[in-house]
């Protein structure tokens, strides 16, 4: 019995975004579909679709090095600032932070913070001009995540926590990998999370 594949169900069961439109049009045009993938998968291959990481025509990924990629939105950036920092900068704290990664900006989940900062004009925009959540945590919340991170006696005689950006990311991406760790400039911090993650056929 053929295995058919079901695109649209595929995209949206596996929270995954077509990133230029072109991979539904390969599959119509292809009889075999090579597919890069990273991640593990589950369940059974469509008979058309053959894992291959390096000659392939649709990679699953939220790498900018990956061309004709189905993203899957599994990134949480934390963000610690100063009150009243400029949405400006934090716009292009965020972007350079992304592109350093090679992250693809359209694999964010949400964006997360210390809940003294929910009232933040600058990461509330951010949120916005992204169209993510911006989602924040109390410091009990944040003194649950666990892992290393980096402390700061300042952060915590401020926020009651020692480190905001790294802990807000990892409770955020419900306790996934920390790609970057805490990083400052000119009173921002950013962390970057990657969820856990599966493909499912």
């Amino acid at each position: 019995m053929e295995n058919k594949f079901d695109f649209k169900d595929f995209l949206y069961k596996n929270n995954l975004l077509d990133e230029n439109d072109k991979t539904e049009k390969l599959l119509i045009q292809k009889k075999r579909i090579k597919l890069k993938c990273n991640f593990e998968i589950t369940g059974n291959l469509p008979e058309n679709i053959v894992l291959d990481n390096k000659n392939y025509d649709i990679a699953v990924s939220f790498s900018n090095e990956d061309e004709a990629k189905l993203i899957p939105k599994i990134i949480t950036v934390g963000i610690g600032c100063r009150k009243d920092k400029a949405f400006e900068e934090l716009f292009d704290f965020y972007h350079s932070t992304l592109k350093e990664l090679k992250i693809s900006e359209k694999s964010v989940e949400k964006i997360v913070s210390i809940d003294i900062k929910k009232n933040e004009l600058g990461l509330i925009e951010l949120a916005e001009k992204q169209n993510v959540p911006f989602i924040t945590f109390s410091s009990e919340e944040l003194l649950k995540a666990e892992g290393d991170f980096s402390s700061s006696g300042f952060v915590k005689s401020i926020t009651g926590v020692d480190n905001v950006c790294e802990r807000s990311a990892k409770l955020g991406s419900d306790n996934g990998k920390i790609l970057l760790h805490k990083k400052a400039f000119n009173g921002m911090t950013i962390s970057v999370a990657e969820k856990k993650y599966k493909i499912k056929f």
